[in-house]
């Protein structure tokens, strides 16, 4: 008689697989009973598509482009199906992956990305050996909650792109709704080339990226990237910038979250419009550090090189450290209705933690922690507005403070309360010409100068 049964999971060497062991404890005895039915592996209950079983031998040796190919198809039959990339000690070879329609509600992941050691590689690597880009979206391809997770993508010195999302046609033909979240770029060294490279999209999710080693290391461009979040960007080492942002139209809607951009050669974030009007970019929490090692003055860039504008921007909460020497942290250029709030500065003496030029108007500070030495500097045309709490470790407002200059042939027509130095202007009221300088202030519309 039966007295108690048990189900127990267990290899079986015979069989040299998983199966189910039946085991009957009897009165007097065991028995063992081998049932050869297979294990519930996850390629059959969860749709998974293990690369290795389409061929892919992840051998640093053997073309596996293939083998992903097939296991993208097999994956796209199941709704909700999953691409998988075992933790493997060599990296998987493949030429390039080019996504299509049928890649929308697919899951591709790995064993893991890189961590923060820029020597380590992932446990989930694919390794680039093509000319152009590694992963491409293509053109006018429809693809909507793709989720790319755990992967550790290298590139080579001919790779063009890591991950390229392409643009679409103006009824919407881009990737949407999709996330990548611990995904390491590394290694896309051509000039030009970009760890991630997204050019199209609507309410995309990045999440734990990590970019670095590149020429850029996260870029964004054209006027079709809209509503994109970015959580915990790691932007590190790249031979030239770690975020850049160019070409972009209204709205933008572009959100970073606790980014850290640090140690790229030149400026860490470089946002330009080109010609369009750019709204809405926004940083919370995050840090720049030790950017422009080798070129250029800045680690945050505001500029433009065609006629359009940035509107918008909001830093809050931001961190600048250890670029020092004539660096500065902050160049608003073509920068309209720009708020900095709640900043640490880590420009030191001669260098400006916040500095406005250009068509800039509109800016709006407080909350600048300028103990680091660096100055506000202002030699802008348009209007700033000063806010409360600027402050230095010592003192109510920062060391020095530099605002708009012109002469009394060009004082604007401008709002009252307006603030301007006129380098010609006499000591009158209202101000005069043929002096040797003064404060021009805008009172009951006409320009008072002491």
């Amino acid at each position: 008689m039966i007295r108690a049964l048990r189900l127990l999971w267990a290899p079986t060497r015979r069989l040299e697989t998983l199966g189910w062991i039946l085991i009957a404890l009897l009165a007097g005895g065991a028995w063992a009973v081998d049932v050869t039915v297979p294990p519930p592996t996850p390629q059959v209950v969860l749709g998974w598509k293990d690369v290795t079983k389409y061929g892919a031998k992840c051998d640093n040796v053997t073309d596996d482009t293939a083998a992903f190919t097939a296991a993208f198809a097999a994956a796209a039959t199941i709704p909700g199906g999953t691409v998988y990339v075992p933790p493997t000690a060599t990296p998987c070879l493949f030429s390039q992956l080019l996504a299509n329609a049928n890649w929308s509600y697919v899951t591709f992941r790995g064993g893991g990305a890189s961590d923060d050691n820029i020597v380590a590689k992932g446990p989930g690597q694919l390794k680039h050996t093509g000319a152009a880009q590694a992963i491409l979206f293509p053109t006018n391809v429809a693809i909507s909650n793709f989720v790319m997770q755990d992967l550790d993508l290298l590139c080579n010195g001919n790779s063009t792109q890591g991950i390229d999302i392409s643009p679409g046609s103006s009824g919407g033909n881009f990737l949407v709704r999709s996330t990548f979240e611990r995904v390491s770029v590394h290694g896309c060294t051509a000039t030009g080339a970009n760890g991630v490279s997204h050019e199209a999209g609507v309410n995309n999710t990045f999440r734990q990226i990590y970019t670095y080693g590149n020429f850029t290391g996260f870029a964004i461009s054209g006027n079709q990237s809209t509503a994109l979040t970015a959580y915990g960007l790691r932007s590190r080492v790249n031979n030239l910038r770690g975020l850049s942002i160019s070409g972009c139209a209204s709205p933008a809607h572009l959100t970073f979250v606790d980014a850290l951009i640090e140690s790229n050669k030149d400026a860490g974030v470089v946002i330009d419009p080109v010609n369009n009007i750019c709204y809405g970019i926004s940083f919370f929490h995050s840090s720049l550090w030790t950017n422009n090692t080798l070129s250029g003055p800045t680690q945050f860039v505001t500029t433009t090189s065609g006629t359009g504008t940035v509107r918008n921007v909001l830093l809050d909460g931001v961190t600048f450290a250890g670029a020092g020497g004539a660096i500065n942290d902050i160049d608003l250029a073509a920068c309209i209705q720009c708020d900095v709030h709640n900043v640490v500065g880590g420009a030191v003496s001669g260098a400006a933690i916040l500095k406005i030029t250009g068509t800039s108007s509109r800016v709006r500070f407080w909350g600048i922690n300028a103990a680091s030495g660096g100055t506000i500097d202002n030699p802008a045309s348009g209007l700033v507005e000063f806010g409360l709490g600027a402050t230095n470790a010592s003192q109510g407002f920062p060391s020095t403070m530099r605002i708009p200059s012109t002469t009394f042939s060009n004082l604007p027509t401008a709002e009252n309360f307006s603030i301007v130095g006129c380098s010609d202007c006499t000591v009158a009221n209202p101000c005069a010409g043929s002096g040797t300088g003064a404060v021009a202030k805008r009172l009951n519309g006409a320009w008072v100068c002491n």
